[in-house]
Protein backbone atom coordinates (compact mmCIF):
# COMPACT_ATOMS: atom_id res chain seq x y z
CA UNK A 1 0.00 0.00 0.00
CA UNK A 2 1.39 3.51 -1.11
CA UNK A 3 0.68 6.28 0.98
CA UNK A 4 0.79 9.81 -0.67
CA UNK A 5 1.06 13.48 1.41
CA UNK A 6 1.64 16.48 0.82
CA UNK A 7 4.65 18.87 1.45
CA UNK A 8 4.68 22.17 0.45
CA UNK A 9 4.58 22.02 -3.16
CA UNK A 10 5.97 18.59 -3.20
CA UNK A 11 4.30 15.42 -2.75
CA UNK A 12 5.98 12.55 -0.83
CA UNK A 13 5.17 9.16 -1.76
CA UNK A 14 6.32 5.80 0.75
CA UNK A 15 4.92 2.57 -0.27
CA UNK A 16 4.45 0.68 3.13
CA UNK A 17 5.53 -2.65 1.47
CA UNK A 18 8.97 -1.80 1.42
CA UNK A 19 8.64 -0.24 5.19
CA UNK A 20 10.49 -3.23 6.91
CA UNK A 21 11.35 -3.13 11.16
CA UNK A 22 14.94 -3.95 11.61
CA UNK A 23 16.02 -5.53 15.53
CA UNK A 24 19.37 -4.28 17.34
CA UNK A 25 20.26 -6.88 20.32
CA UNK A 26 20.36 -5.48 23.73
CA UNK A 27 22.34 -7.41 26.27
CA UNK A 28 22.28 -7.85 29.68
CA UNK A 29 25.30 -7.95 32.25
CA UNK A 30 23.82 -10.45 34.50
CA UNK A 31 22.79 -13.13 31.98
CA UNK A 32 25.66 -12.38 29.64
CA UNK A 33 22.87 -12.62 26.72
CA UNK A 34 20.33 -11.38 24.57
CA UNK A 35 17.87 -9.91 26.76
CA UNK A 36 15.75 -7.91 24.31
CA UNK A 37 15.43 -6.66 20.81
CA UNK A 38 15.11 -2.52 20.04
CA UNK A 39 12.56 -1.92 16.79
CA UNK A 40 14.22 0.40 14.41
CA UNK A 41 12.39 1.70 11.02
CA UNK A 42 14.20 0.47 7.55
CA UNK A 43 13.17 1.67 3.96
CA UNK A 44 13.93 -1.45 1.30
CA UNK A 45 15.06 1.38 -2.08
CA UNK A 46 16.44 0.74 -5.52
CA UNK A 47 19.67 1.61 -3.60
CA UNK A 48 19.35 -0.38 -1.12
CA UNK A 49 18.23 -0.55 3.11
CA UNK A 50 17.96 2.44 4.13
CA UNK A 51 17.25 3.89 8.35
CA UNK A 52 14.08 5.64 8.42
CA UNK A 53 15.80 7.84 11.25
CA UNK A 54 16.14 10.75 9.18
CA UNK A 55 12.64 10.74 7.77
CA UNK A 56 10.89 10.74 11.74
CA UNK A 57 13.81 13.22 12.95
CA UNK A 58 12.64 15.74 9.87
CA UNK A 59 10.55 18.59 11.13
CA UNK A 60 9.43 19.31 7.38
CA UNK A 61 7.81 15.52 7.06
CA UNK A 62 4.42 15.63 7.13
CA UNK A 63 3.23 14.39 10.66
CA UNK A 64 0.52 12.29 9.45
CA UNK A 65 2.98 10.64 7.31
CA UNK A 66 5.07 9.25 9.96
CA UNK A 67 2.76 8.06 12.18
CA UNK A 68 1.53 5.74 9.54
CA UNK A 69 4.47 4.33 8.88
CA UNK A 70 5.57 4.39 12.45
CA UNK A 71 2.35 2.23 12.96
CA UNK A 72 3.31 -0.24 10.28
CA UNK A 73 6.43 -0.59 11.86
CA UNK A 74 4.79 -1.72 15.31
CA UNK A 75 2.67 -4.07 14.01
CA UNK A 76 4.94 -5.77 12.08
CA UNK A 77 7.10 -5.78 14.77
CA UNK A 78 4.91 -7.11 16.71
CA UNK A 79 3.77 -10.01 14.14
CA UNK A 80 6.89 -10.95 13.85
CA UNK A 81 7.84 -10.89 17.68
CA UNK A 82 4.93 -13.00 18.45
CA UNK A 83 6.36 -16.03 16.58
CA UNK A 84 9.66 -16.05 18.53
CA UNK A 85 9.63 -18.96 21.23
CA UNK A 86 11.74 -17.17 23.39
CA UNK A 87 9.35 -16.08 25.54
CA UNK A 88 11.96 -14.66 28.21
CA UNK A 89 13.33 -11.54 25.77
CA UNK A 90 12.10 -8.44 25.03
CA UNK A 91 11.00 -6.64 22.42
CA UNK A 92 11.85 -3.12 22.75
CA UNK A 93 9.71 0.18 20.63
CA UNK A 94 10.01 3.55 20.43
CA UNK A 95 6.84 6.07 21.45
CA UNK A 96 6.09 9.18 20.23
CA UNK A 97 3.72 9.98 23.24
CA UNK A 98 1.62 12.50 21.03
CA UNK A 99 1.26 9.56 18.07
CA UNK A 100 -0.23 7.59 21.06
CA UNK A 101 -2.27 9.57 22.33
CA UNK A 102 -4.14 9.67 18.73
CA UNK A 103 -4.20 6.03 18.75
CA UNK A 104 -6.29 6.08 21.96
CA UNK A 105 -8.50 8.36 20.29
CA UNK A 106 -9.00 5.85 17.40
CA UNK A 107 -10.25 3.53 20.25
CA UNK A 108 -6.38 1.78 19.82
CA UNK A 109 -5.63 1.29 23.35
CA UNK A 110 -4.25 -2.36 23.18
CA UNK A 111 -2.06 -2.09 20.20
CA UNK A 112 0.25 -4.47 21.75
CA UNK A 113 -1.82 -7.47 22.81
CA UNK A 114 -4.10 -7.50 19.84
CA UNK A 115 -0.69 -9.05 18.34
CA UNK A 116 -0.42 -11.68 19.99
CA UNK A 117 2.11 -10.87 22.18
CA UNK A 118 2.33 -10.60 25.69
CA UNK A 119 2.67 -7.38 27.29
CA UNK A 120 5.27 -8.33 29.70
CA UNK A 121 7.29 -8.70 26.83
CA UNK A 122 7.27 -5.27 25.51
CA UNK A 123 9.45 -2.15 26.77
CA UNK A 124 7.91 1.17 25.24
CA UNK A 125 10.86 3.74 25.16
CA UNK A 126 9.82 7.49 25.29
CA UNK A 127 12.23 10.31 24.97
CA UNK A 128 11.68 12.53 27.49
CA UNK A 129 11.85 15.65 25.84
CA UNK A 130 9.90 14.78 22.74
CA UNK A 131 6.67 15.64 22.94
CA UNK A 132 3.62 18.30 23.19
CA UNK A 133 1.05 16.45 25.64
CA UNK A 134 0.52 16.95 28.57
CA UNK A 135 2.91 15.51 31.08
CA UNK A 136 0.05 14.12 33.24
CA UNK A 137 -2.04 12.59 29.87
CA UNK A 138 1.68 10.76 29.19
CA UNK A 139 1.91 9.46 32.83
CA UNK A 140 -1.89 8.01 32.46
CA UNK A 141 -1.03 6.23 29.28
CA UNK A 142 2.35 4.84 30.97
CA UNK A 143 0.29 4.09 33.98
CA UNK A 144 -2.52 1.83 31.81
CA UNK A 145 0.79 -0.09 30.36
CA UNK A 146 2.94 -0.76 32.94
CA UNK A 147 -0.24 -1.93 34.78
CA UNK A 148 -0.67 -4.25 31.48
CA UNK A 149 2.89 -5.48 32.14
CA UNK A 150 5.30 -3.38 30.51
CA UNK A 151 8.20 -1.96 31.09
CA UNK A 152 9.11 1.94 30.43
CA UNK A 153 12.31 3.24 29.45
CA UNK A 154 12.96 6.80 29.26
CA UNK A 155 15.67 7.23 26.05
CA UNK A 156 18.52 9.88 25.80
CA UNK A 157 19.17 10.65 29.39
CA UNK A 158 21.64 12.85 29.80
CA UNK A 159 21.13 14.48 26.30
CA UNK A 160 21.33 18.51 26.97
CA UNK A 161 19.76 19.42 30.40
CA UNK A 162 17.50 16.64 31.23
CA UNK A 163 14.91 17.37 33.76
CA UNK A 164 15.18 14.77 36.66
CA UNK A 165 11.88 15.75 38.15
CA UNK A 166 10.52 14.69 35.58
CA UNK A 167 12.16 11.82 34.21
CA UNK A 168 11.34 10.72 38.18
CA UNK A 169 7.76 11.16 37.34
CA UNK A 170 7.82 8.34 35.21
CA UNK A 171 8.83 5.75 37.12
CA UNK A 172 11.08 3.86 34.68
CA UNK A 173 11.73 0.68 34.61
CA UNK A 174 15.25 1.36 32.18
CA UNK A 175 17.27 4.46 31.97
CA UNK A 176 18.54 4.55 28.68
CA UNK A 177 21.74 6.87 28.48
CA UNK A 178 22.64 8.83 25.05
CA UNK A 179 25.70 8.02 23.03
CA UNK A 180 27.73 10.62 23.04
CA UNK A 181 28.03 10.86 27.08
CA UNK A 182 29.23 7.38 26.79
CA UNK A 183 31.63 7.76 24.28
CA UNK A 184 32.80 11.29 25.95
CA UNK A 185 33.40 9.27 29.42
CA UNK A 186 36.10 7.17 27.81
CA UNK A 187 38.27 10.52 27.54
CA UNK A 188 36.94 12.92 30.19
CA UNK A 189 36.80 12.23 33.94
CA UNK A 190 33.72 14.55 34.19
CA UNK A 191 31.45 13.05 32.12
CA UNK A 192 32.66 9.60 33.81
CA UNK A 193 31.74 11.48 36.91
CA UNK A 194 28.01 12.75 35.25
CA UNK A 195 27.76 8.63 34.61
CA UNK A 196 28.38 7.85 37.92
CA UNK A 197 25.46 10.25 39.14
CA UNK A 198 23.23 8.69 37.10
CA UNK A 199 23.85 5.23 38.19
CA UNK A 200 23.16 6.78 41.37
CA UNK A 201 19.85 8.53 40.24
CA UNK A 202 19.07 5.24 38.45
CA UNK A 203 19.72 3.20 41.93
CA UNK A 204 17.64 5.68 43.69
CA UNK A 205 14.70 5.24 41.14
CA UNK A 206 14.75 1.64 41.17
CA UNK A 207 15.88 1.79 37.64
CA UNK A 208 17.94 -0.09 35.38
CA UNK A 209 21.04 0.98 33.30
CA UNK A 210 21.12 0.83 29.68
CA UNK A 211 23.99 2.04 27.39
CA UNK A 212 23.50 2.10 23.86
CA UNK A 213 26.17 2.53 20.69
CA UNK A 214 28.89 0.73 22.67
CA UNK A 215 31.70 0.23 19.80
CA UNK A 216 34.75 -0.63 21.52
CA UNK A 217 36.31 -2.60 24.70
CA UNK A 218 36.70 0.84 26.77
CA UNK A 219 32.96 1.99 26.28
CA UNK A 220 31.83 -1.05 27.50
CA UNK A 221 34.28 -1.13 30.29
CA UNK A 222 32.60 2.41 31.03
CA UNK A 223 29.31 1.12 31.14
CA UNK A 224 29.88 -1.16 33.46
CA UNK A 225 32.09 0.73 36.11
CA UNK A 226 28.83 3.25 35.48
CA UNK A 227 26.28 0.26 36.61
CA UNK A 228 24.78 -0.70 33.41
CA UNK A 229 23.15 -3.50 33.36
CA UNK A 230 21.84 -3.80 29.92
CA UNK A 231 24.18 -2.72 26.78
CA UNK A 232 23.21 -2.09 22.85
CA UNK A 233 25.84 -1.35 20.29
CA UNK A 234 28.07 -2.86 17.16
CA UNK A 235 30.01 -4.73 19.39
CA UNK A 236 27.23 -7.18 20.24
CA UNK A 237 25.39 -7.01 16.78
CA UNK A 238 24.45 -4.71 14.29
CA UNK A 239 20.34 -4.62 13.50
CA UNK A 240 19.18 -6.89 11.29
CA UNK A 241 16.11 -7.75 9.92
CA UNK A 242 16.04 -11.22 12.08
CA UNK A 243 16.22 -12.00 15.40
CA UNK A 244 19.92 -13.03 15.67
CA UNK A 245 21.89 -14.39 18.32
CA UNK A 246 25.14 -12.62 20.36
CA UNK A 247 27.59 -12.34 18.35
CA UNK A 248 30.30 -15.32 19.61
CA UNK A 249 33.11 -13.32 19.73
CA UNK A 250 30.90 -10.59 21.92
CA UNK A 251 29.96 -13.13 24.43
CA UNK A 252 33.38 -14.19 24.82
CA UNK A 253 34.56 -10.14 24.84
CA UNK A 254 32.13 -9.83 27.67
CA UNK A 255 33.17 -12.40 29.94
CA UNK A 256 36.92 -11.84 29.36
CA UNK A 257 36.07 -7.92 29.81
CA UNK A 258 33.92 -8.16 33.57
CA UNK A 259 36.81 -10.80 35.22
CA UNK A 260 39.23 -8.31 34.04
CA UNK A 261 37.02 -5.51 35.39
CA UNK A 262 36.29 -7.14 38.47
CA UNK A 263 39.84 -7.78 39.52
CA UNK A 264 41.17 -4.83 38.49
CA UNK A 265 38.47 -3.64 41.19
CA UNK A 266 39.38 -5.88 43.66
CA UNK A 267 43.15 -4.67 43.39
CA UNK A 268 41.87 -0.76 43.86
CA UNK A 269 39.70 -1.97 47.32
CA UNK A 270 42.84 -3.79 48.44
CA UNK A 271 45.20 -0.82 48.12
CA UNK A 272 42.79 1.25 49.65
CA UNK A 273 42.30 -0.90 52.69
CA UNK A 274 45.96 -2.05 52.81
CA UNK A 275 46.93 2.16 52.39
CA UNK A 276 43.89 3.00 55.29
CA UNK A 277 45.63 0.42 57.32
CA UNK A 278 49.25 1.73 56.76
CA UNK A 279 47.75 5.49 57.75
CA UNK A 280 45.96 3.97 61.04
CA UNK A 281 49.70 2.32 62.44
CA UNK A 282 51.03 5.76 61.35
CA UNK A 283 48.86 7.68 63.31
CA UNK A 284 48.68 5.33 66.15
CA UNK A 285 52.89 5.94 66.47
CA UNK A 286 52.56 9.56 65.87
CA UNK A 287 50.19 10.03 68.75
CA UNK A 288 52.40 8.00 71.30
CA UNK A 289 55.12 11.11 70.38
CA UNK A 290 52.80 14.43 71.03
CA UNK A 291 52.80 15.06 74.87
CA UNK A 292 49.65 16.63 75.62
CA UNK A 293 45.65 16.57 73.61
CA UNK A 294 44.32 19.54 75.56
CA UNK A 295 44.76 22.32 73.14
CA UNK A 296 43.60 21.14 69.33
CA UNK A 297 45.69 23.87 67.91
CA UNK A 298 48.61 22.73 70.13
CA UNK A 299 48.29 19.48 69.16
CA UNK A 300 47.80 19.64 65.47
CA UNK A 301 50.79 21.98 65.20
CA UNK A 302 53.17 19.22 66.82
CA UNK A 303 51.71 16.72 64.81
CA UNK A 304 52.13 18.66 61.35
CA UNK A 305 55.71 18.19 61.93
CA UNK A 306 55.12 13.71 61.47
CA UNK A 307 53.18 14.77 58.40
CA UNK A 308 55.25 16.25 55.69
CA UNK A 309 55.40 13.09 53.72
CA UNK A 310 52.41 11.59 53.25
CA UNK A 311 49.30 14.88 53.28
CA UNK A 312 49.31 18.43 52.48
CA UNK A 313 46.51 19.95 55.14
CA UNK A 314 45.50 19.27 58.28
CA UNK A 315 42.58 20.15 60.32
CA UNK A 316 40.27 18.77 63.37
CA UNK A 317 36.68 18.68 63.55
CA UNK A 318 33.65 17.72 66.11
CA UNK A 319 31.60 15.39 65.13
CA UNK A 320 29.02 17.33 63.99
CA UNK A 321 31.29 18.96 61.43
CA UNK A 322 32.57 22.48 62.65
CA UNK A 323 35.98 23.05 61.91
CA UNK A 324 38.00 23.26 65.85
CA UNK A 325 41.66 24.33 63.97
CA UNK A 326 42.57 26.52 61.53
CA UNK A 327 44.24 24.46 58.34
CA UNK A 328 47.43 23.43 58.62
CA UNK A 329 48.49 23.56 54.74
CA UNK A 330 51.74 22.21 53.27
CA UNK A 331 53.53 24.78 51.21
CA UNK A 332 57.19 25.13 49.48
CA UNK A 333 58.35 22.48 51.92
CA UNK A 334 56.85 24.28 55.33
CA UNK A 335 53.44 24.50 56.99
CA UNK A 336 51.35 27.80 56.92
CA UNK A 337 48.28 28.00 58.91
CA UNK A 338 45.16 29.52 57.81
CA UNK A 339 42.49 30.82 60.34
CA UNK A 340 39.89 31.52 58.18
CA UNK A 341 38.43 27.95 57.91
CA UNK A 342 38.33 27.82 61.41
CA UNK A 343 34.47 27.19 62.23
CA UNK A 344 33.47 25.80 59.02
CA UNK A 345 31.54 23.05 58.73
CA UNK A 346 32.01 19.86 56.60
CA UNK A 347 29.11 17.26 57.56
CA UNK A 348 27.80 17.97 54.22
CA UNK A 349 30.72 16.22 52.22
CA UNK A 350 29.49 12.81 51.25
CA UNK A 351 31.83 11.02 53.56
CA UNK A 352 31.49 12.56 56.59
CA UNK A 353 28.79 11.40 58.19
CA UNK A 354 28.87 8.01 57.42
CA UNK A 355 32.95 8.13 58.59
CA UNK A 356 31.98 10.04 61.65
CA UNK A 357 29.68 7.22 62.70
CA UNK A 358 32.23 4.14 61.62
CA UNK A 359 35.22 5.74 63.84
CA UNK A 360 32.32 6.30 66.67
CA UNK A 361 31.97 2.25 66.50
CA UNK A 362 35.52 1.22 65.36
CA UNK A 363 37.78 3.88 67.16
CA UNK A 364 39.80 3.13 64.06
CA UNK A 365 40.51 6.07 60.98
CA UNK A 366 38.60 6.11 57.67
CA UNK A 367 39.76 6.63 54.26
CA UNK A 368 37.60 8.36 51.99
CA UNK A 369 36.63 8.13 48.28
CA UNK A 370 38.53 10.07 45.53
CA UNK A 371 37.10 13.76 45.14
CA UNK A 372 38.06 16.71 43.60
CA UNK A 373 39.72 19.53 46.28
CA UNK A 374 37.66 22.45 45.74
CA UNK A 375 40.28 24.71 45.83
CA UNK A 376 42.67 23.25 43.83
CA UNK A 377 40.99 20.64 41.86
CA UNK A 378 43.20 18.05 42.37
CA UNK A 379 42.25 14.22 43.14
CA UNK A 380 42.31 13.90 46.44
CA UNK A 381 41.45 11.86 49.88
CA UNK A 382 40.69 12.31 52.95
CA UNK A 383 41.72 10.47 56.08
CA UNK A 384 40.25 11.10 58.98
CA UNK A 385 41.19 9.66 62.84
CA UNK A 386 39.39 9.64 66.22
CA UNK A 387 40.92 11.82 68.34
CA UNK A 388 40.23 12.79 72.30
CA UNK A 389 38.50 16.07 71.44
CA UNK A 390 37.66 15.78 67.87
CA UNK A 391 38.47 14.46 64.79
CA UNK A 392 41.75 14.38 62.77
CA UNK A 393 41.42 15.57 59.07
CA UNK A 394 43.97 14.66 56.38
CA UNK A 395 43.80 15.56 53.05
CA UNK A 396 45.85 13.47 50.38
CA UNK A 397 46.98 14.12 47.00
CA UNK A 398 45.97 10.90 45.12
CA UNK A 399 49.01 9.07 42.65
CA UNK A 400 47.27 9.34 38.97
CA UNK A 401 50.35 7.02 38.11
CA UNK A 402 48.85 3.95 41.11
CA UNK A 403 45.26 5.41 40.91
Amino acid sequence: MKIETKRGKRKGMIDLQQVIPYFQPIVSADEQEIWGYEVLGRLNSPSGVKSLGPFFNDPEEDAELQRRVDQHIRQSALQRFAKVENKNTHLFININPDWLQMDWQDGDKDWISKHGVDPKQVVLEVTEFLFLIKEKELIEMLDYYRKLGCKIAIDDVGKGFSNLDRIASFHPDILKVDILLLKNSTHSKSFMDVLQSLSVLARKMGASLLFEGIETQSELQNAWKSGGRFYQGYLFGRPNSSFQELYASAKKEIVHMIDQLIEAELTAWKNQFELEHSLNQTLKRIQSSISTMSDPMVYLSDLAAYMKDFCYRVYVCDDKGYQKTDNFILSKGKWRQQPEYKGKNWSWRPYFVYNIARMKMERRGMLSEPYPDLETNLLIRTFSYPIDRGYLFMDIMIDSKKE
